[in-house]
């Protein structure tokens, strides 16, 4: 008996433990789950969110929708992110390096592969071609810049009004024109000549009113060299009048009166007309001056304030009107962009100080941005936005990605692929379709700070944003050609509609075909720049582990 009785104990007492460990509340098969242990060091997190993230977590893609994950190196050495997400029916893992920072960052090797056809890119080529005309980068003429760089330099400070004096009495008296009449216009050709800035004899060839959010005479001055080769009939100048009111109009319903009452006594004041000066011989399709703000009498000695024109005043390229092209573009949206630079002059500039002046990348963003909200689907001319979005993206493969966002460069040529209206006009695209026109108006009106930087960053997070970093993170993944009406809340460029405004999308499909990711990775992430790499067809498991240079994040996107 003893010798069974010692061979049943051992199963007696297994059954008791089993049974005590179902008694203290164990899973269906009677043993406690085990649960994983926690991760360590850094690891990616979910970027998306919402019904249309098919992010599970941060190792789980569900399979269809538009996955983003991203990690954010805020250290000043590189770090190691394994990478590991499951689930991946055999598409494409896009992935970005955006650097955060001021400074450049040396960037790890990778080893490149081309990406996937898009899979909807055969259905749009055509959607693509009635965007605007075909560009090529090796055939680029354009001028020395769309729009010219704004003048402050050796710009004196106002002067506060302590009477009224010359300045007011000149307002009072300001005479109304009428068609017909002649006037000479300093205008600054901006080839940097001794003589880029000359006299150009005009004629008002049409003057009407404004009514609406701010009232205004405006007047057509077209250059007599212009008006001497034939090239704008009346047909085209009645045309022109209806655009340019119709876009004032546009403009004003968004940011409010172009120019206003002010302190002081050297500047022009709020009943000036608004005069467009067409002329012909220029390096740029437009621009402003801001010494035209000063009144002369003040500044004797000052010969750059003597060329001062003295009045609200926007300079066009004439052949943006009779032959625009891929080069010379729409006249009416360059008109927004240089009506924009008046504006951001006056309530920043003028009545803020010079220190509230935004840095030459932001201010061009705003005039691009303005030239977004008041193009409207209907209108006759192709978007520029579309334009130079898919600009961008041709420029991307030679190195248009990875560039300053301050630098403003003008030209891209074969040995510099920056080109920077390529990258602030998409950056102003992505604000505008993700943020709208509240964003806009905030930015005009944040004196948070002197910084352009802070400024941008204070003003998203005023229309409920993220910041900067998380936006410069997810407008720096473009590349991944998001499709614009599956994309979740925060990523690509959906159409928007606020109003009288109607933002046309920009959906990856259509720009597919004209775009090709870089095929040699460079030394440096520079200063605010983006590179894009692949990881193509990936079926079931993604699995690398990537170096993230310092001050920089790294986004993954799987679409």
């Amino acid at each position: 008996m003893l010798p069974r009785l010692r061979a049943r104990l051992p199963r007696v007492l297994s059954l008791l433990s089993i049974l005590a460990l179902a008694a203290c509340g164990g899973g269906e098969d009677g043993a406690a789950p085990v649960p994983p242990p926690p991760e360590t060091g850094p690891r990616l997190t979910v970027d998306c969110s919402g019904p249309r993230c098919g992010a599970i977590d941060a190792h789980r893609y569900a399979g269809s929708g538009v996955g983003v994950w991203q990690y954010t190196n805020d250290t000043d050495e590189r770090v190691e992110v394994p990478v590991s997400i499951d689930g991946i029916p055999g598409k494409d893992v896009h992935l970005s390096y955006v650097n955060q920072s001021d400074a450049r960052q040396k960037l790890p090797p990778l080893e490149l592969f081309p990406r996937s056809p898009y899979v909807d890119a055969a259905a749009s080529t055509a959607l693509l071609r009635a965007a605007g005309p075909a560009s090529n980068p090796a055939e680029s003429r354009l001028p020395r810049a769309p729009h010219a760089p704004y003048d402050m330099r050796a710009l004196p400070r106002p002067r506060v009004k302590t009477a009224s004096g010359p300045a007011l009495t000149r307002m009072a008296a300001a005479a109304s024109h009428r068609v017909g009449d002649t006037k000479e216009w300093w205008v600054n050709d901006f080839s940097y000549r001794d003589d880029a800035k000359a006299l150009r004899p005009t004629t008002l060839r049409r003057t009407f009113r404004v009514d609406g959010a701010d009232p205004r005479t405006l007047n057509i001055w077209v250059e007599d060299a212009v008006t001497d080769a034939g090239v704008l009939t009346d047909e085209a100048l009645d045309q022109l009048q209806q655009g340019i009111r119709s876009t004032y109009d546009r403009v004003t319903r968004i940011a409010g009166p172009i120019w206003n009452e002010n302190p002081y006594e050297d500047i022009i004041g709020a009943g000036e007309d608004l005069n467009v000066v067409i002329v012909e011989r220029m390096e740029v399709l437009g621009y402003v001056s801001y010494t035209d703000s000063y009144v002369r009498h003040y500044y004797p000695d000052l010969p750059r304030i003597q060329q001062s024109n003295e009045a609200l005043a926007v300079y066009m390229h004439a052949r943006t009107i009779y032959a625009p092209d891929d080069v010379y573009t729409d006249f009416i949206q360059n008109f927004s962009h240089e009506l924009t630079h008046i504006v951001f002059w006056f309530y920043r500039g003028i009545l803020g100080g010079n220190e509230y002046t935004l840095d030459s990348w932001l201010n061009e963003t705003v005039a691009e941005a303005m030239k977004d909200l008041v193009y409207h689907p209907d209108d006759p001319a192709p978007s520029d936005t579309a334009s130079r979005f898919r600009d961008w993206m041709i420029w991307g493969q030679r190195g248009g990605f990875n560039c300053d966002l301050r630098d403003m460069y003008p030209i891209p040529s074969p040995d510099r692929a920056c080109y920077g209206y390529n990258t602030v006009n998409t950056l102003a695209a992505y604000l505008m379709r993700q943020h709208g026109a509240d964003l806009f108006v905030s930015l005009l009106n944040d004196f948070s700070s002197t910084n352009s930087f802070e400024v941008l960053d204070h003003s998203i997070r005023q229309v409920g944003g993220d910041g900067f970093q998380a936006m410069l993170r997810r407008f720096g993944s473009s590349a991944a050609l998001f499709p614009a009406a599956a994309s979740p809340s925060g990523f690509g460029y959906p159409e928007r509609h606020e109003g009288e405004i109607s933002l046309i999308p920009l959906d990856g499909a259509r720009y597919a075909d004209t775009t090709a990711l870089p095929n040699s990775v460079p030394l440096y992430l520079e200063p605010y720049g983006f590179f894009p790499f692949v990881r193509p067809r990936i079926q079931g498991s993604y699995r690398e582990t990537l170096l993230v240079p310092p001050r920089s994040s790294l986004s993954i996107v799987i679409r």
